[in-house]
């Protein structure tokens, strides 16, 4: 028995992300669709008010649909918020990011620098003037490509792109010093990305973190609610880091998924 399933999204959203999903499900019989300019209105903070696309889609196995549908959408999630990522709020939270970092790079001229997950580059760009090469990772091909198009418009000389998840495989290159800002909270095995990331350093290198201090009012499958210090600095050692500083830095109204929250700075020694 077939069964029917909605799907809702932006007018300028890639409706190819989506519908590759469904294509690939060899499962679904017919698909239709059709415009709701005037039926649906989103309403989000800082989001304007838009038209919507509405697809019909019938198919045989929901269940099996629907997995392939929700694996299909979490690993394109950021490719369709890259575009958009770089809103006013994040530019501001960036900008406070960007000058306590700095303050942890000085006599780093000759230094390389690794920014994982870099996103955009709104953080790393800006550094690049304090060291001798900088290389943004993500694992975001899209957002890449919005930090690469920045690179010569600013006329920056030092700085390359990297398409890697370091979770998944570790390069063989090293850096002097890995920055990872708003980062550690998405990725589930703490313990794996920290010794990754020690390995990739050099003796005597240095890994920045920038997060959020542990936050009870956050509660999400796929987030950490922040760090404690303590417990931070305990999977650091662990990782084989010889001395780690760690202090709290910045404390912001609705930041951390729309809750009040504080960031923290670390900086650890291998």
């Amino acid at each position: 028995m077939q069964e029917m399933l909605f799907i809702v999204f932006q007018e300028d959203e890639p409706a190819g992300l989506i519908l590759g999903g469904i294509r690939a499900f060899d499962g679904y019989k017919n698909l239709r669709s059709c415009n709701l300019c005037v039926c649906l209105e989103y309403r989000e903070e800082g989001v304007r008010q838009t038209s919507f696309h509405l697809f019909v889609v019938y198919v045989m196995n929901m269940h099996q649909f629907l997995i392939i549908k929700e694996q299909h959408m979490e690993n394109n999630v950021f490719e369709q918020l890259a575009k958009k990522y770089d809103t006013e709020e994040r530019m501001e939270l960036a900008k406070i990011i960007v000058k306590e970092v700095r303050g942890a790079l000085q006599n780093s001229k000759s230094k390389s620098l690794i920014d994982y997950g870099s996103g955009t580059g709104l953080i790393g760009l800006e550094l690049s003037d304090l060291v001798d090469s900088i290389l943004l990772v993500d694992s975001s091909e899209q957002m890449l490509e919005v930090a690469q198009a920045k690179i010569p418009r600013r006329e920056i000389t030092n700085a390359n792109v990297l398409y890697s998840d370091f979770t998944q495989e570790v390069p063989k290159f090293k850096a002097d010093i890995v920055l990872m800002s708003l980062v550690l909270l998405h990725i589930p095995d703490t313990q794996k990305i920290l010794q990754a990331l020690f390995n990739i350093l050099n003796d005597g290198g240095k890994l920045i973190i920038i997060d959020f201090d542990k936050n009870d009012k956050i509660n999400h499958p796929k987030v950490h609610n922040g760090f404690s210090h303590t417990e931070l600095k305990e999977k650091l050692a662990e990782a084989g880091f010889k001395s780690t500083e760690m202090k709290t830095f910045y404390h912001g109204n609705r930041i951390f998924m729309k809750q009040d929250a504080s960031m923290f700075i670390s900086s650890s020694i291998k």
